[in-house]
């Protein structure tokens, strides 16, 4: 007499995403939240800033790769740890195959970080690049760009605004970025970024270092650099956070409306 044989069936089902993880809420908030503020007027400008700036990146680093910019570094009145510092950038290795390479190297090369050294946007300036009087405009904001470790103070989701504050400077801004005002629990982060201001509107550029306030390393190192704070230096204390960052990143993970 057979035996009967019976079929195996495996049934495999993919675990539902936790509703209360935050970082699968913010996700969809962030989508919704898209489509709901896309149509308001600074939502527009914001999103032609956007994708203007976005054009110059692209034309700056054709330009780079094209080997046409060279470093300049004026070493008249450099303290030692910045003359030091500044003149390894060149040798500075960022993966350029990723987004946090790409958006590590251009903010070294294109973004006045040090009185003393040169940067592309300078050359696009003195070189006369564009004759578009708005892609000229924006040029100089972005010279006046700001970069630094913030921490964010309030959030307004129904604007898409970000209110953060320069823990070195204590300088305020309010930016547009979409992701970050749906942001659930921000209280506990430092951001590093960049900030260009364009006609009364303000955005980071896509440079985002995240560091947890409870770090040790984040923590020495605001209290290390308050004691000699220059707005104008800002090399060195990039090459600092960006290199922990890389090394050491414990895979914080928030959401940005970049670009």
């Amino acid at each position: 007499m057979n035996k009967e044989k019976k079929a195996e069936v495996k049934v495999e089902a993919k675990k539902a995403p936790n509703i209360h993880d935050q970082e699968y809420l913010t996700k969809i908030l962030y989508s919704i939240h898209t489509k709901i503020l896309e149509n308001k007027p600074h939502i527009i400008e914001y999103t032609k800033m956007r994708k203007l700036h976005g054009v110059i990146l692209s034309d700056m680093m054709e330009y780079f790769y094209d080997g046409k910019f060279k470093f300049s570094v004026n070493t008249t009145g450099l303290s030692k740890k910045i003359n030091e510092g500044d003149l390894r950038i060149i040798d500075c290795h960022f993966d350029d195959t990723t987004g946090l390479g790409r958006h590590g190297l251009a903010n070294i090369i294109i973004y006045k970080n040090n009185s003393n050294i040169n940067c592309l946007t300078e050359v696009f300036i003195k070189n006369n690049t564009y004759k578009d009087p708005e892609k000229k405009a924006f040029l100089n904001s972005m010279l006046k760009s700001s970069a630094g470790l913030f921490e964010i103070t309030k959030t307004d989701m129904d604007e898409g605004y970000v209110y953060i504050k320069d823990v070195l400077s204590e300088t305020e801004f309010c930016i547009i970025d979409m992701g970050l005002s749906v942001a659930l629990k921000y209280d506990n982060i430092y951001i590093y970024m960049r900030i260009i201001t364009y006609k009364d509107i303000s955005f980071g550029t896509g440079l985002n270092l995240v560091f947890r306030k409870s770090d040790p390393f984040i923590r020495d190192w605001i209290k290390q650099n308050k004691e000699n704070y220059n707005p104008k230096e800002e090399s060195m204390r990039f090459l600092e956070l960006y290199n922990e960052y890389v090394d050491n990143s414990k895979g914080i993970n928030i959401t940005t409306h970049d670009i």
